[in-house]
Order: C-alpha cells, then structure tokens, then sequence
C-alpha cells in the first residue's frame, strides 16, 4: 500500500466525498442541495446530477420533513451540528430508506450559515437487527417460565434451564 501524500489535498477530499461507504450532500442554508455523491444517489435510484437543486425535505419521508422543519433546523441554528438522526429517505420508487444522518452546518465569521454538510449511514440492517433484539427481549421473560413448566425441552448441558427450542426461536 502507497502511504506517499496526496499530490493535491483537493483531489484528495473530492476522492473521499465520493467514494466511501456513506452518502454525502451538501445543502444550502435554505435546503436545497447543491452536493451530492453517487453513493447516496444510487440508493434513492437517482443520479447525483439529478439531486442537485431539490429540496432535502422532498427527499424524506413526511414525518422526515416534519422532523426537519420541527427539529433539527433549529438544533443546528443553535448547535451548528446534530448527531446520528435516524431518518427515512425516499426512493424513486417511493420505497423508504432508513438512515443514520449526521450534519454539520460550516459558518461564516459572522456566524451565518455558508451550508450544511449532511453525513448519510443506511440503517436497513441495524434495524432488523434492532429488531430481532426487542423481539427477543420482550419474548424471554414468557419462554423462560415456559420452559421451567416445560421439562421435556430443557437443555441438558443448560444449568439455568433455558430451551433449546427457545435458542433455536432467537436465531431465526
């Protein structure tokens, strides 16, 4: 692996803005985007050229928008930042998209606000597997007395008397 300097940072951060795991954009302060990378437009079905000039609330669900308007626009005039957000996106083909959504709003020396930088993590599997975690917890306390009243499914290794039958139900 090459660990030699970027010859230009600027080419540098355009690499980083567009190529890495997460969707980027960059917003106006009224919230239209300016930025967007390919990641985040492949996900909503749409080229990063075809996000340039919409509204991000037309890219969220209603209740996003809602949120937005409501929440994090006056976070970030207070704060100037806001931290893993869980939102929904729109897909092009009106499919929702869950995603973790970090931004950071850049300021003049004035203190007014130059753009919003918008750092967007898909959430589909920490939500299924967030899931699967309540499932499981609100599903235990009934199936462990099920399994004290139930001897014939008891473990025989198990010293606390759990199920096998109640593990294999947890792994699916």
């Amino acid at each position: 692996m090459d660990h030699a300097a970027p010859k230009n940072l600027q080419d540098d951060f355009e690499n980083l803005f567009e190529n890495t795991m997460t969707g980027n954009l960059v917003v106006s302060p009224g919230g239209i985007v300016l930025r967007a990378n390919g990641r985040l437009a492949n996900w909503l079905g749409q080229t990063a050229q075809e996000l340039v000039g919409k509204r991000l609330s037309d890219l969220l669900t209603i209740g996003g928008s809602i949120y937005l308007e409501t929440h994090l626009a006056p976070m970030l005039r207070m704060q100037g930042e806001f931290e893993e957000i869980m939102l929904e996106m729109r897909n092009s083909g009106g499919g929702k998209i869950p995603v973790l959504m970090n931004g950071f709003e850049q300021r003049d020396g004035a203190g007014q606000p130059l753009f919003l930088r918008l750092t967007i993590i898909r959430a589909s599997n920490r939500l299924i597997y967030e899931q699967k975690v309540t499932t499981s917890e609100t599903r235990s306390p009934r199936s462990t007395a099920a399994c004290a009243r139930s001897p014939g499914r008891h473990s025989a290794s198990s010293r606390r008397g759990s199920c096998r039958w109640w593990r294999r139900r947890l792994n699916e």
